[in-house]
């Protein structure tokens, strides 16, 4: 296939996506295929996939919508990738290859790992991972039941806080 050229699902997203609310029948017009069961099959085929990954709402049977794909936020991306190395250790160059992600935004999220007892510094800029990892990132929990300081400033205790008044 050279670049540039369209592959099936391709061209039945990019259809989709200028069609509004659409039944199978319909994009295949703008897509030229003919009634074959073959090209059909595959064509309705091709629309379950795009409703399984999510980027086709199923507004009724056999009626769908296109939807934008969501995107996975930063810290998602960060962490799917350290997850998924099949090594033990990962380096701030490897995530920041693999994800695209800037120097300070990769560091900030490996000491976030640290902090919060999911991986371990070894030495500059190499990290390992502390045992197995689900799929999702934790949720950060702010508040004094998880020991978050809320006073600012440094310091520890509100007393602090109010000596140097």
């Amino acid at each position: 296939m050279e670049r540039g050229e369209k592959t099936f699902t391709g061209r039945v997203r990019e259809a989709a996506r200028g069609l509004g609310p659409f039944r199978s029948f319909e994009i295949a017009g703008p897509l030229g295929i003919a009634s074959s069961d073959t090209q059909m099959q595959a064509l309705r085929s091709t629309i379950r996939d795009l409703y399984r990954l999510g980027e086709l709402k199923r507004l009724e049977r056999g009626l769908y919508q296109y939807v934008a794909p969501k995107q996975k936020g930063v810290r998602q991306r960060l962490w799917d990738v350290v997850r998924r190395m099949p090594a033990r250790n990962f380096t701030l160059d490897d995530l920041e290859q693999l994800t695209g992600c800037k120097r300070n935004t990769v560091k900030w999220f490996c000491e976030w790992m640290v902090n919060a007892g999911y991986a371990v510094r070894k030495v500059r800029g190499l990290y390992a991972k502390k045992g197995e990892m689900c799929p999702d990132v934790p949720v950060e929990r702010r508040g004094k039941e998880h020991g978050a300081r809320s006073m600012g400033h440094g310091a520890r205790s509100k007393e602090e806080a109010d000596e140097g008044l």
